[in-house]
């Protein structure tokens, strides 16, 4: 039997604790202007150099710009987008194909799913009569157990030539594309954060069509200043936030070239002046 006492004087220490580490900040604690310059071992061994610490941040801190770290993963859940859409007559969107929900279950009575989740990525060449052209191309997860059993039996490119054959070399009427000749598989099976060097584009593939930048933005210490509110003179304000944007956009304008897609940098610039009204 638990002593209700007991349990209240357990409970109390466990919030005081959660309080004293809930915003604990490691380095603050290290850097602060209380703390001592040097902390030193029993034996009187330099164990830390608030100084030399602060230095090297700060160098870190100026880099141009810092690569990012991100798991590779494949998936094995879903076989369909989760959410179901009613029939074509009922649906808003007119254009979206669906997919039955279930073996025999038409799409014009009960509607359906918008298209099949991908398990990873595949990287093709397309073979065209004048030129070619890389490709990333979804894995559908509906394929993956079949795809499985391939690699297994030592014939894993063949059979992911045959599941997306139809996708790459012929259109949504089943004819044939005009100008494709072939394709060649160049990597099978490509997951899920993979860093991607394409020219002087250096990204991070979040799905077939999605990309993300492999570098992070990084501000020098006097924007971040001026980012946090730390003002130094408040008649400057406006003209600090402006040299701020335009750190920003110098920034992308050097080292992020993924900002080129979908004319994100255009965008940028032209947003100058409405940040400066």
């Amino acid at each position: 039997m638990v002593n209700l006492k007991s349990l209240v004087l357990i409970l109390k220490k466990e919030n005081e604790i959660l309080k004293k580490t809930k915003n604990f900040d490691f380095v603050a604690k290290l850097l602060g202007s209380k703390a001592p310059n040097e902390i030193r071992s029993q034996q009187g061994k330099v164990l830390f150099e608030k100084n030399k610490i602060r230095l090297q941040l700060n160098k870190a801190y100026n880099y141009k710009y810092m690569l990012v770290s991100r798991d590779t993963t494949t998936k094995n859940q879903e076989m369909f987008g989760m959410t179901i859409y009613p029939r074509a007559e009922r649906d808003i969107a007119k254009s979206r194909k669906l997919i039955e929900k279930r073996k025999g279950f038409s799409t014009d009575i009960y509607g359906g799913y918008t298209g099949t989740a991908a398990a990873y990525m595949a990287i093709v060449r397309i073979n065209k009569t004048k030129s070619s052209q890389y490709k990333v191309i979804a894995v559908p997860m509906t394929k993956r157990a079949i795809l499985n059993k391939a690699e297994k039996e030592g014939n894993y490119e063949k059979i992911l030539k045959q599941i997306l054959s139809p996708s790459i070399l012929y259109n949504d009427k089943g004819k044939r594309k005009a100008g494709v000749i072939s394709f060649d598989i160049i990597k099978g099976k490509v997951p899920y954060n993979q860093v991607v060097q394409d020219g002087n584009k250096k990204f991070l593939l979040k799905s077939a069509i999605y990309l993300c930048n492999a570098k992070q933005l990084v501000l020098s210490e006097e924007a971040m200043r001026v980012i946090t509110g730390h003002w130094l003179d408040s008649d400057k304000q406006d003209q600090e936030l402006l040299d701020v944007y335009d750190e920003i956009l110098e920034k992308i304008d050097r080292y992020l070239p993924l900002f080129d897609i979908r004319d994100f940098r255009n965008k940028l610039h032209k947003g100058r002046e409405k940040f400066l009204k």
